[in-house]
């Protein structure tokens, strides 16, 4: 949890977030979340955008994230 930490602490809260071209896969037990994502911060007047992908474990019957990945892009 310490590196969502150092991530989060160069946000102004609270965070404006929009998702765009959002692509969900399963395969059995494990699934895949495609996106583009627009994030603005208080007091911003621009929005930031990455690529996201998000990858979830079915277990028991309930899923859990298990990586997170994100690139920033120019917009």
């Amino acid at each position: 949890m310490e590196s969502w930490e150092v991530v989060w602490m160069n946000y102004e809260f609270p965070l404006q977030i929009e998702l765009k071209d959002v692509e969900t896969h399963v395969r059995g037990e494990v699934g895949y979340v495609t996106c583009m994502e627009f994030v603005k911060t208080k007091g911003s007047s621009s929005w930031g955008a990455q690529f996201v992908t998000n990858v979830f474990e079915r277990i028991d019957g309930e899923w859990f994230i298990c990586i997170h990945h994100a690139s920033p892009v120019d917009i």
